[in-house]
C-alpha cells in the first residue's frame, strides 16, 4: 500500500473514531432528555455559586451540592476542577471515571488529539514489533518510521470528525440545550468560577482549637498536633464576590424562563399523548 493510501486510511479511521466516540457517550441523541436535565442542573449550580457566598446567608449545604454539580460540568468538558494539589493517582482515577460517560477524544484540545494520535500509532507499532519477534511477520523499524505520517493523518481525522459532530449539534440540538450551553459558557468564560470550585473546601470553616485537638485523635491513634494557633484562611468568599461583580443576577431569570418553557413543552407533549390515547379509546368504545 502506498504512503498516501495509508495516510487516507488513517484519516478515515480518525473520523470514524470521533463519530464512535460520540455514539457511545452521554452526548448521543438517545440521551437527549437526560442530558438536557443534567445541563439545567449544572447551569443552576453555576448560577448559584456566582450569586452566593458561603460567608453570607446562603445555604452551605446547597453551596456544596452546587460545587459538586459544577465539577460535573467542567469534567464533562475535559477540564479538571479538582484542587491543584490533587495527587497524580486521584487525577488518573477521575479521568478514568469521566471516560465512562463522556467523550474521550472529542473533548481533547488539538494538542491532546495529537498526543492521542501518536499514542495510538505507537501502540500499534509495539504490536508489530511483538509480531515480528514472535512470528517473524512485520517490520518494527518500518512501522515506527511510518508513524510520522500516519499519526498526523489520524489527528487530521480527529479534527475533521469533531467538526462534523459539532456541525450536527448546531443543526439537530434543541433550543433548550443550545441556550443552556450558551449560559454555561458565559458563566465560566472568565475562569473565576473554576478557580472558586478548585479552592472550595467543605471543611474550610471548621476551626481547630486546643479543645478540639485534645478531644480528637487521628484514625491511626496518633494525637492531632498543632504548632500554631492561626486559623485556616479561606479566601474563596472574596473570589465569589469578584465573580458576582462580573456575573450578577443576569442568569437567574434566564434559567427560570428556560425551566418554565421546558416544563410547558413536556406538559404539552403529555397532554397530546393523553388526547391521542383518549381518541383511540373512544373509537373502540363505538364497537
Amino acid at each position: 500500500m502506498t504512503w498516501y493510501n495509508e495516510a487516507s486510511a488513517h484519516f478515515l479511521a480518525g473520523v470514524s473514531i470521533t463519530i464512535g466516540d460520540r455514539l457511545f457517550s452521554r452526548n448521543a441523541a438517545r440521551y437527549t432528555e437526560q442530558r438536557v436535565k443534567d445541563k439545567l442542573a449544572e447551569v443552576e449550580a453555576l448560577e448559584y455559586i456566582a450569586n452566593n457566598s458561603v460567608e453570607s446567608n446562603s445555604s452551605e449545604e446547597r453551596f456544596c451540592d452546587s460545587v459538586m454539580k459544577a465539577r460535573d460540568y467542567f469534567t464533562r468538558n475535559g477540564i479538571s476542577s479538582e484542587p491543584k494539589t490533587q495527587s497524580f493517582y486521584a487525577r488518573v482515577k477521575d479521568t478514568v471515571e469521566s471516560y465512562k460517560e463522556d467523550e474521550r477524544i472529542n473533548n481533547l484540545s488539538w494538542r491532546g488529539k495529537l498526543t492521542a494520535a501518536f499514542g495510538l500509532e505507537f501502540l500499534g507499532d509495539i504490536g508489530v514489533v511483538a509480531s515480528s519477534l514472535l512470528t517473524g511477520k512485520g517490520d518494527g523499524v518500518v512501522a515506527f518510521g511510518e508513524t510520522f505520517y500516519q499519526a498526523p493523518s489520524l489527528w487530521a481525522g480527529f479534527q475533521v470528525g469533531r467538526g462534523l459532530v459539532y456541525a450536527k449539534d448546531v443543526i439537530t440540538r434543541s433550543r433548550d440545550e443550545k441556550d443552556l450551553d450558551k449560559m454555561a459558557k458565559e458563566l465560566t468564560a472568565d475562569g473565576k468560577l473554576l478557580e472558586i470550585i478548585r479552592n472550595y473546601s467543605p471543611t474550610a470553616k471548621i476551626e481547630i482549637t486546643p479543645e478540639v485537638i485534645e478531644a480528637n485523635v487521628c484514625a491511626d491513634g496518633t494525637d492531632i498536633k498543632s504548632d500554631s494557633e492561626a486559623k485556616p484562611v479561606n479566601n474563596y468568599g472574596e473570589k465569589i464576590a469578584d465573580a458576582v461583580e462580573s456575573v450578577g443576577n443576569t442568569f437567574s431569570s434566564a434559567v427560570d424562563a428556560l425551566r418554565k418553557r421546558r416544563q410547558s413543552r413536556i406538559q404539552a407533549e403529555k397532554d397530546a399523548r393523553d388526547k391521542e390515547r383518549a381518541d383511540l379509546r373512544s373509537k373502540y368504545d363505538k364497537y
